[in-house]
């Protein structure tokens, strides 16, 4: 037989509060991996999200926990350690690397989206090696550092880069 609880509306957001890690004080030393590791363990991930105004919102949900934090020690974090992979969860998110098994079903299940940049791109294959050989050579990468594309820059609003038709 379950026991039904009533809890008050105070008491509700408490516990809502608490369960996104907001019951602990913020470190008084510098955050550290220990810190970042919490937080994202914690929560199970940390969507990706470059909407912002300040900063990208993702970095916002790590300061919200602890304060000011250094970004480039979080970046070292997240992607020079092996600690964290981004992943497809909800939406493109950093995942504890643990959690690479978990989402294998979203990696067996992937089709590409028909209206994709990438799709409409002349000569996508060779630019898509020239990635992987990227890869190879200098290990984990992100968007910026891949090479520029031929054709029109980004335009404010946009939500990736422009590619040429």
């Amino acid at each position: 037989m379950i026991r039904r609880v009533k809890v008050s509306v105070a008491e509700a957001r408490r516990i809502a509060f608490a369960a996104q890690g907001f019951d602990r004080a913020r470190p008084s030393a510098a955050p550290d991996a220990r810190h970042f590791r919490r937080i994202i363990d914690s929560l199970g991930l940390l969507q990706l999200d470059f909407v912002n105004v300040l900063v990208p919102a993702h970095y916002l949900m790590i300061w919200s926990r602890v304060g000011a934090y250094d970004r480039a020690r979080f970046d070292r974090f997240v992607y020079g350690r092996g600690n964290c992979t981004e992943q497809w969860a909800h939406e493109a998110s950093i995942v504890p690397a643990s959690a690479w098994p978990l989402l294998a079903h979203r990696r067996a299940c992937f089709k590409p989206w028909k209206n994709s940049p990438i799709a409409k791109m002349p000569n996508s294959k060779q630019y898509l090696q020239q990635i992987l050989q990227q890869v190879e050579r200098e290990g984990g990468v992100t968007a910026n550092d891949l090479p520029p594309l031929p054709g029109p820059k980004r335009q404010p609003g946009d939500w990736h880069r422009s590619i040429p038709r």
